[in-house]
């Protein structure tokens, strides 16, 4: 719920990507000017998403079935903090700082990891704990991005080019629908079927739902160096196909690998990380993971058409998720 919370806002990590790759040839100063007139309309999107959450709770709560209103507070607290997380993380990935960005990538998985393990495993707060985990992680985050991109801040801000934030406007719709697209195909199925079907049937889809998205999440990192790189290659215009045959190629090994383990040792690692009476679940998980590979392999390609700014991949999309 929380990543379909803050998808409408993670398009900013698109377009910043794309145009702060564009700028980055001029040095750190038009950096510095983007996220300085941007940032108004970056906290008032925040504003919009909380004021708007706060109002719809009795909604949410029926909807999801729950009782008391701390967890959706919880979750309007991630899913703002991973706003802001967003645009540090798509500032350093445009700059081509991929050392600082895994640094923010993994520490912010450690941090959330230790901080549930603190709040779930030893407070005993459950799911509230969980989402507290997910938005501390995100603070984290957003204070380490701040300190790397010091050097940013502290330069002197000078003009952008020409048209440069209508440029960014017209390409946030496409860029909005492949992330509205790509985050349906991947967690819509979890809410409608836990509004939909019984607890059981819910728990046990959502135990192949998390390990099955794996195959997409994993190679979905590659694409943090796919796009600035393709993105800084069309506005110089040097050749760009390599980097699609190596992530293409690097998508269908690490999603083949990881379709396999899931279809051969689906039941052990069900029992690795929740319990035999799961086991239920591992047919399941062979088709989850199957559509979720082969939606990375999918998701490069569109990837690698944004970046060059050919929408013509959209079609397709919008075509599939309406059938769906």
């Amino acid at each position: 719920m929380i990543v379909l919370i803050s998808a409408p806002i993670t398009i900013m990590h698109v377009v910043f990507s794309r145009f702060i790759a564009t700028i980055s040839t001029h040095g750190l100063q038009q950096i510095k000017t983007l996220l300085i007139k941007t940032s108004v309309a970056i906290f008032s999107a925040i504003g919009i998403i909380i004021l708007i959450g706060l109002l719809t709770i009795p909604w949410l709560k029926n909807f999801l079935h729950i009782k008391t209103t701390l967890p959706i507070i919880l979750m309007l607290l991630a899913a703002s903090s991973l706003i802001l997380q967003q645009v540090l993380v798509a500032t350093c990935e445009g700059m081509h700082r991929f050392s600082e960005l895994g640094i923010i990538s993994s520490g912010m998985a450690l941090t959330r990891f230790i901080c549930a393990l603190i709040f779930v495993v030893v407070f005993g707060w459950g799911v509230e704990g969980g989402l507290l985990a997910v938005a501390c992680a995100g603070i984290a985050a957003i204070g380490y991005g701040t300190y790397q991109l010091r050097d940013v801040f502290r330069s002197q801000a000078t003009d952008l080019p020409p048209e440069t934030f209508k440029k960014m406007a017209r390409y946030s719709v496409p860029a909005f629908l492949m992330t509205m697209m790509v985050m349906l195909l991947v967690n819509i199925d979890i809410i409608l079927v836990r509004h939909y079907c019984s607890p059981d049937q819910a728990g046990y889809y959502a135990t192949a739902a998390i390990l099955g998205r794996i195959a997409f999440l994993l190679p979905a990192t590659l694409l943090m160096v796919l796009f600035p790189s393709v993105a800084k290659a069309t506005t110089t215009g040097d050749r760009d196909e390599h980097y699609l045959w190596v992530s293409l190629g690097l998508t269908t090994i690490l999603s083949g690998v990881i379709f396999l383990a899931l279809f051969f040792w689906g039941k052990t690692i069900i029992h690795l990380f929740y319990d035999a009476q799961y086991y239920e679940a591992a047919p399941i998980l062979r088709i989850v993971a199957a559509a979720m590979g082969l939606l990375a392999i999918s998701h490069v390609i569109f990837s690698y058409n944004l970046a060059r700014s050919e929408f013509g991949f959209l079609w397709p999309l919008i075509s599939g998720v309406t059938l769906m």
